[in-house]
């Protein structure tokens, strides 16, 4: 009578799966370009229908209360979109990329700079004219109303302001350039009351007023969930150094692993804000390409010792919790239009 023979059966972890791509933009550049016009309509609407260009084209004694409401409204608004930038929005940063977010931002902080000076210097020329020399001083510096703050809040975005120019800026840590460059939004919410308070175009117009108030509070929501919230939650979840191996001399492949990785999404090409949760590397972050296809195994950076700040990521040991931010950037296989593809590249910049 034959016997029967049972094979026992082992289990086995399931193959790593390739992390989904991060989904597309739903915006396109048209969308962006129509809601630009419409905001610069709106900023441009309010100073006109508060007799700004009468008062501009009225002679000299009115031209300078003109200008320097309309470049304080202007400066504003760009403050608002700045704020939103660097809030790095998915729908915006999916579409343009980091790189051109940031250089927008760049951009828009050098304008600030301009146009904070035209309004300070139109707003004291008014003021000078109808108040005198010594009474403008006293306004400026609390005499006014919510003056005195505004004056501190000048102050402070300017030297944020100056604090970027680039023969200054490389003079400075990074640590340090951040940190002031922090002070901005100090600077921004300082200046908010006179705007609302002072003036004709906010103070005498509850729709305006409203409408204003409204941006303000979106461009900081932006700020709170796109910014610091995402950090937030990519900080409940962090991952795990698996492993760290050197690859060449001075560069390691850093593997990162974790539960979190089943509900990430990102694709080749990208790259992450990488934060390790060790004493004294906690509070700054380093950006770094992904080197390998990202995988519920794990994610993998290539990292070249170039500093202090990369060669101790290059050093953590098993089983440090590594916050990781991202993904970002859009150089990845959906940018090609054909099968083929010419990449160039060179140094430790083949990780992509």
């Amino acid at each position: 009578m034959p016997t029967a023979t049972r094979h026992a059966t082992t289990s086995r972890a399931p193959a790593p799966r390739r992390l989904r791509a991060p989904a597309r933009s739903r915006l396109i550049a048209t969308d962006l370009a129509a809601a630009a016009a419409t905001y610069v309509l709106c900023i441009i609407g309010i100073w006109v229908r508060h007799g700004g260009w009468t008062e501009l084209t009225g002679g000299w004694d009115t031209a300078w209360a003109s200008l320097s409401r309309l470049t304080g409204l202007i400066t504003s608004g760009l403050a608002i979109v700045g704020m939103v930038l660097v809030g790095r929005p998915a729908a915006l940063e999916r579409l343009f990329g980091m790189d051109r977010l940031f250089l927008w931002h760049r951009v828009i902080g050098d304008t600030i700079g301009i146009l904070l000076i035209a309004h300070v210097a139109t707003g004291s020329t008014d003021w000078i004219i109808h108040s005198g020399l010594r009474q403008t001083i006293s306004d400026f510096i609390g005499g006014e109303p919510y003056m005195g703050l505004a004056t501190t809040g000048g102050a402070i975005t300017a030297l944020v302001i100056l604090s970027s120019l680039k023969s200054i800026r490389k003079r400075l840590s990074y640590e340090t350039w951040y940190f002031v460059h922090l002070a901005v939004y100090v600077g921004f919410g300082l200046s908010y009351g006179h705007q609302i308070v002072l003036g004709t175009d906010l103070a005498e117009d509850r729709v305006a007023r409203v409408f204003w108030a409204a941006l303000h509070v979106a461009a900081v929501a932006c700020v709170a969930w796109g910014r610091w919230g995402r950090l937030a939650r990519a900080w409940v979840r962090p991952l795990r150094v698996e492993h760290a191996i050197a690859v060449a001399p001075g560069v390691t492949a850093l593997h990162l692993a974790g539960p979190r990785l089943k509900t990430m999404r990102a694709a080749a090409g990208q790259f992450f804000f990488v934060r390790p949760l060790r004493r004294g590397m906690w509070w700054k972050s380093h950006p770094f390409s992904l080197s390998a296809t990202p995988t519920t195994a794990g994610l993998r950076f290539t990292i070249k010792s170039l500093g202090d700040g990369s060669t101790a990521v290059m050093a953590l040991p098993h089983g440090t919790k590594v916050v990781v931010e991202g993904p970002y950037g859009t150089t990845t296989s959906a940018v090609l239009r054909d099968r083929r593809g010419v990449f160039v590249v060179g140094g430790v910049g083949v990780t992509p």
